[in-house]
């Protein structure tokens, strides 16, 4: 039994996530807070997004696609996210680079509802002293 949750944390690790991310996938993904509370088609269901992730990071995919998986809940906002972010001009390891620093996890897909109303708040916030700074070059 055990060797079946030591499998998904070796698979965790090799696609550069920590426990606690790991944690906030699994709960994305099936509502359970313990990877041993997961049946046998969630774990599996969870160690293929595991091995995407992992997959992804081997091929450079750093601009991957945070609108795709992660929190059903909060695919809206995750696509306004996206749209902030080319409006602004950013790549989404700047956006990440916020988002670890407002919320301790630089893993978008996996944020909540507020956080990433927070998140959307805060870029829009940023956008703004942007525009201003610009706004004051030209004059």
């Amino acid at each position: 039994m055990a060797n079946r949750y030591a499998a998904v944390y070796a698979m965790a690790k090799k696609a550069d996530i920590n426990k606690e991310d790991l944690h906030k996938l699994a709960f994305s993904m099936t509502q359970k807070k313990s990877l041993t509370e997961l049946d046998d088609c969630e774990l599996a269901a969870v160690t293929e997004r595991l091995r995407v992730l992992k997959n992804s990071k081997e091929h450079g995919q750093k601009n991957r696609n945070f609108t795709l998986g992660g929190n059903p809940v909060t695919v809206k906002q995750r696509k306004k996210i996206y749209m902030l972010m080319k409006t602004m001009d950013w790549d989404i390891k700047r956006v990440s680079g916020l988002a670890r620093k407002l919320f301790d996890s630089d893993a978008i897909e996996w944020l909540s509802h507020e956080q990433c109303s927070d998140l959307i708040e805060a870029l829009k916030d940023i956008s703004a002293r942007q525009d201003q700074s610009q706004g004051a070059q030209h004059e």
